[in-house]
């Protein structure tokens, strides 16, 4: 995977352990929402940034942390807590994973819609295996006995 297809997954990573104030995180999740190009990334991002709106008390708070905040106990029996906090730890995992597989992002983005890579084929069934038949093939020392073509100007 080179830089350029896990960026996206790295500023996820950095988003969710920088330090900033709530507000100014909910917006980078929105803008994160709306114009990433993983729809796993999308929906989480977005999921994150409304329940961090929910909980109107984090909006006071200057120096917010997604992933300090989700060991918050005394927020616990708030409403929809539960759900930020599964939705983070599984962003953060998918994130991890994805660079992890060392795949160009646009494969992980089409595994995770379903699709998988072709398996490959079996030798019976390459080309090669057909051309070199039996009565096709030649010993090295026949190969050698024929003629050079004649050239032609």
């Amino acid at each position: 995977m080179s830089l350029q297809d896990d960026k996206e997954y790295r500023a996820v990573l950095e988003l969710l352990d920088g330090t900033g104030a709530a507000i100014s995180l909910v917006n980078k999740l929105g803008k994160l929402a709306i114009s990433g190009n993983d729809s796993t990334v999308k929906i989480a991002a977005g999921q994150i940034a409304a329940q961090i709106r929910i909980v109107g008390q984090w909006h006071d708070s200057k120096k917010f942390r997604v992933l300090t905040s989700i060991g918050w106990d005394h927020y616990a029996a708030t409403t929809g807590f539960a759900e930020y906090k599964t939705w983070v730890l599984s962003l953060q995992k998918y994130c991890i994973d994805a660079i992890a597989t060392q795949r160009p992002q646009w494969q992980v983005i089409a595994t995770a819609n379903g699709w998988h890579p072709a398996p490959p084929p079996r030798p019976s069934e390459t080309p090669l295996v057909g051309e070199l038949a039996a009565d096709r093939r030649l010993a090295a020392s026949e190969v050698f006995k024929r003629p050079a073509p004649a050239f032609k100007p």
